[in-house]
């Protein structure tokens, strides 16, 4: 029997950092330590047979249509290593994703307080033999799925939306109406539906339509 892994995924309120949980569980025959499936804690950063390493390959194609691919990141490394032996699961699988781990060729491309760009993830997460170096499909076949991560412009499109109780309380006051404040309101309206559309619609089939929405929303507010 083979694992059969899963992530599940979280952006911070400040688009500056990507939460992926390792949720493939630990009761199911496709699960960690269920049915002779090696454990979690085989995962131990030892180089050597029967020892086994988590990696995370990511590559982000942006509005405009450029894919990059980012250096693979050593999940026990970076993230298990310091917690010892004992770390446990699914406590400790928990991976805070910022700027600092996607690195071009070593540099990252940026710190840990800046935003993550826009664009649709394509992440690939490999059980690597530590015997081999190589994935093996009869312990986990690789996954691989690709994910929305939008949070640049859905900052700027509720920060938009959050303006609208504060211009109709304007305009209520105005005589005459102030036209320019409404247009304000119905810009923000706007600018969410297109939003709302576009995380409504996100599948392999509609990547193309997805990114150009994308490419509308940023530049509808490159300036808010």
């Amino acid at each position: 029997m083979a694992i059969t892994l899963e992530l599940a995924y979280l952006e911070a309120n400040d688009a500056a950092t990507l939460q992926l949980s390792d949720v493939t569980g630990e009761t199911a025959l496709t699960d960690w330590t269920v049915g002779g499936n090696i454990s979690y804690d085989d995962i131990d950063g030892v180089v050597g047979a029967g020892t086994y390493n988590l990696t995370l390959d990511i590559d982000i194609t942006t509005s405009d249509g450029t894919t990059t691919s980012y250096d693979t990141i050593d999940m026990y490394d970076i993230f298990l290593s310091a917690l010892g032996p004992a770390y446990t699961y699914p406590d400790d699988f928990v991976f805070e994703l910022n700027s600092t781990h996607l690195l071009e060729t070593g540099v990252a491309i940026g710190t840990a307080t800046d935003e993550l760009p826009d664009g649709i993830y394509e992440f690939t997460y490999t059980i690597l033999d530590q015997a081999t170096g190589l994935p093996d499909d009869t312990i986990a076949p690789v996954l691989v799925e690709s994910v929305l991560i939008d949070g640049q412009v859905r900052i700027k499109v509720y920060d938009a939306l959050r303006e609208i109780g504060v211009k109709y309380d304007c305009v209520g006051m105005e005589i005459p109406v102030d036209c320019t404040i409404w247009a304000d309101m119905m810009d923000a309206i706007f600018k969410y539906t297109l939003f709302y559309n576009m995380i409504s619609n996100v599948s392999e089939a509609t990547e193309s339509d997805v990114l150009t929405m994308l490419t509308t929303l940023e530049n509808l507010t490159v300036n808010d």
